[in-house]
């Protein structure tokens, strides 16, 4: 069976691991952050590497910056009929109505409601309208159309059992267990997808002395926070904690030299999503985070502490309240 691998995340890629079969025909389209991973798939196996990062801006703005570039490298990959494509919705939009599509999901953190009420400031319900007037001015008819028309053609859509309940395509919705998937593959397969994502033997044996892991995100890389603010947010977190016996995992987008700010800790810099940790058997007692999704992939009977958006007026202004994914029950002074 051929198929494509289309996605933006890690954690899609995962995802399309577990689910593809040893004999499928597979060519994965990677983007640029990913890079490294490259070089890891075995030598058969068809990479390519999206050279154009998606620019940082508003929403709609970005899929009309994007959308030709898309066009014309999905046109050179010269995809036959037969072809299943896993991955993004950008995609999707692009592609011929013969193909087949199946939609994976891009991380728990993409089920949080982003509500008007949430935007407390001005500059952030100033985005809201023009983001609104973009759409209806410019773009409303075509990116309406084809949204209807993606929603009609998406065969699958493969989520974890952390997605809520009557979603958009709840008709297609598979709702898929990680941890069994990967049970069930074979100790080569297994290997060939620890290989991909660089986690190695030493890492594994080093966290068997861990029981607490901490999930950082890119807050100061998307420009949301200055470097400083965020260090300072982690700072007071990891106060409340041995960090003797404290994991960092950090985001595979993020910069900061955290090995150089915390240095009792075990920092995880390699770029492989958290839900592979609890694969390899670490199972720590508590996952701490100040709102990433990714404390919920790393196992059963894990205790979470989550700080929430209300620890930085700057976090809450800009993605609001987070309730929706879990209520916040951690705090510092």
């Amino acid at each position: 069976m051929k198929k494509l691998f289309a996605g933006y995340t890690q954690y899609q890629l995962l995802i399309f691991l577990l689910l593809k079969k040893s004999n499928d025909e597979v060519t994965f389209v990677l983007p640029k952050y990913l890079e490294s991973l490259k070089e890891r798939f075995n030598n058969k196996v068809k990479v390519k590497i999206v050279e154009k990062e998606k620019p940082p801006l508003r929403k709609i703005i970005t899929f009309i910056l994007y959308y030709d570039y898309i066009k014309n490298f999905v046109k050179e990959l010269s995809i036959s009929k037969e072809t299943i494509l896993y991955g993004d919705e950008i995609v999707n939009y692009i592609l011929p109505d013969t193909h087949i599509l199946y939609k994976l999901e891009d991380g728990t953190g993409s089920y949080v409601t982003k509500n008007f009420e949430n935007f407390s400031t001005i500059k952030q319900k100033m985005y809201y309208y023009i983001d609104a007037i973009i759409f209806f001015l410019f773009f409303k008819k075509k990116l309406l159309r084809e949204n209807e028309k993606t929603l009609k053609r998406i065969d699958k859509f493969y989520v974890t059992e952390m997605a809520p309940q009557n979603l958009e395509y709840e008709k297609k919705v598979i709702r898929i267990n990680l941890k069994k998937l990967w049970d069930s593959k074979s100790e080569v397969e297994k290997s060939e997808i620890l290989k991909i994502f660089n986690v190695e033997e030493i890492i594994i044996e080093k966290l068997k002395e861990k029981n607490i892991i901490l999930f950082t995100q890119p807050l100061s890389e998307d420009g949301v926070l200055k470097e400083n603010e965020k260090i300072n947010i982690y700072k007071k977190i990891l106060k409340n904690y041995d960090t003797s016996k404290l994991v960092i995992k950090t985001h595979p987008r993020e910069k900061t030299k955290y090995e150089n700010i915390f240095k009792e800790c075990l920092i995880l810099k390699s770029t492989f999503p958290s839900e592979i940790l609890n694969f390899i058997g670490f199972n720590p007692i508590k996952a701490v985070t100040i709102f990433s999704g990714a404390v919920f992939g790393v196992g059963e009977n894990v205790e979470i502490d989550f700080y929430g958006t209300e620890v930085n007026e700057k976090l809450y202004n800009k993605y609001g309240s987070c309730d929706s994914l879990m209520k916040r029950n951690a705090y510092f002074e």
